[in-house]
């Protein structure tokens, strides 16, 4: 699979090789985008994870400094009124809801008319055309607002929901990548890897997830050369990232199915601690002021665009707010700058998880080491990312010091926010 228009921005953009999710999950990893906090400050045991309305949301920040405000896509935070991105600062709202995927890319986005029926439905975008492809019409969307907007200042929060499932594409884009995989030499590549009891993807070879993402991509470069025609593109930060890593086990699953993607040398996906569930592409570039081109190892997390977005416009902080949300102004600038504070994860899991290898867990990153612990399991597991970042080689019995040291920090952090150790939603 190839996606041109993002190698491209990259190449003109800052690259961060060590970002991360601020959880292995899109739910609460999108509340700290929204909120920049750390998710375990916001989430309730017992209650399902939405957007707090008391939280001053990204979007509010900007709309109160005279922004015009636009979401479309995946919103995933709230089920029902009040909960909603209209309601946490958005002007506008093109297909953002309750679900965390469509029921299918294919309009009218619905495989049911009765919502009880059809939980997944897309709403909000009926007045569709027989063919029309969700990302397609996302970015339609998009397209609009800016053009609407050009003489404004803007902030559009374009939430895709591909690549998540279901796994679906354009038949020709379908045929192109299955003609490309038949005349691919085979591998001698096992086709899987085991991560304690579940098997992980480890080869590309899914046609379908190709084609969705080569969809992605191409939208993308649409959004690009609309930023050029309307003669914006001088004046307009974008920052491209991801929500969790891939998913390349079957663990959402009541059955096998063919995985999504492999996120290899990087270890597991979507839901665990490791790297494979948390590092995510982030590529960054703000007009006249960003290196193009530069490759940083600064650490950031989902949090951090909260004020970095604000400082880089100008805009005063909220400091009360953002409180996890560390700028990384100046990482788009000096390539040794590094991050001064640790990161924190936490993710209490429900039972049928559990059995699928999926263990409540919580991490910390301090400089090149990463520790996770499994607090159920009464496991620790300590990992130094820059000599081994498949996380092959445990060092917690071997460095018992710096674990003791990662551990407490750790357990103060989770006093500190009152970090929920029991399962508090989906």
């Amino acid at each position: 699979m190839r996606t041109p228009n993002i190698d491209k921005f990259s190449t003109e953009s800052v690259f961060f090789t060590q970002s991360y999710a601020s959880h292995p999950n899109c739910i609460a990893s999108r509340m700290s985008i929204m909120s920049g906090k750390f998710p375990a400050r916001l989430e309730n045991p017992g209650k399902k994870s939405i957007l707090p309305a008391k939280e001053n949301s990204i979007a509010e920040a900007f709309k109160e400094n005279g922004y015009r405000t636009f979401f479309t896509g995946k919103w995933h935070l709230g089920k029902k009124k009040g909960e909603y991105p209209q309601d946490h600062g958005f002007d506008i709202n093109k297909g953002g809801g309750a679900n965390g995927m469509p029921a299918t890319y294919f309009f009218p986005y619905a495989k049911s008319e009765d919502p009880k029926k059809n939980p997944y439905a897309v709403r909000g975008l009926e007045n569709g055309q027989e063919g029309e492809f969700l990302t397609d019409r996302l970015i339609d969307e998009t397209i609009s607002f800016i053009k609407e907007n050009k003489s404004n200042s803007f902030f559009a929060f374009v939430s895709l929901y591909a690549v998540h499932e279901p796994i679906e594409a354009k038949a020709e884009l379908v045929e192109k990548f299955e003609k490309k995989l038949a005349t691919q030499a085979p591998t001698i590549m096992e086709p899987f890897v085991k991560v304690g009891v579940n098997y992980f993807d480890a080869i590309q070879d899914n046609p379908t997830y190709a084609a969705l993402l080569e969809t992605v991509d191409s939208n993308f470069g649409r959004l690009l050369k609309t930023l050029r025609e309307e003669g914006l593109e001088e004046n307009t930060i974008i920052v491209l990232t991801s929500d969790n890593g891939g998913l390349g086990n079957n663990i959402w699953s009541k059955t096998a199915k063919n995985l999504a993607t492999s996120n290899l040398p990087l270890r597991a996906g979507k839901s665990y601690m490791h790297e494979g569930g948390i590092r995510v592409p982030l590529i960054v570039n703000v007009p006249g002021f960003s290196r193009a081109g530069m490759r940083t190892k600064y650490l950031t997390t989902g949090a951090d665009h909260y004020k970095t977005l604000l400082e880089l416009c100008g805009l005063p902080f909220l400091k009360q707010q953002h409180l996890d949300s560390h700028s990384y102004k100046k990482a788009l600038q000096k390539e040794d700058h590094r991050r001064k504070s640790d990161i924190f994860w936490n993710y209490p899991t429900k039972e049928e998880k559990r059995k699928k290898g999926v263990y409540c867990s919580r991490a910390i990153r301090r400089g090149d080491y990463k520790l996770i612990e499994f607090w159920k399991l009464n496991k620790i597991e300590l990992y130094n990312l820059t000599d081994d970042l498949e996380e092959k080689n445990d060092l917690s019995e071997s460095m018992p010091e710096k674990t003791q040291e990662l551990k407490a920090a750790l357990h103060q952090w989770v006093v500190e926010v009152q970090a929920p150790i029991n399962y508090y939603g989906k």
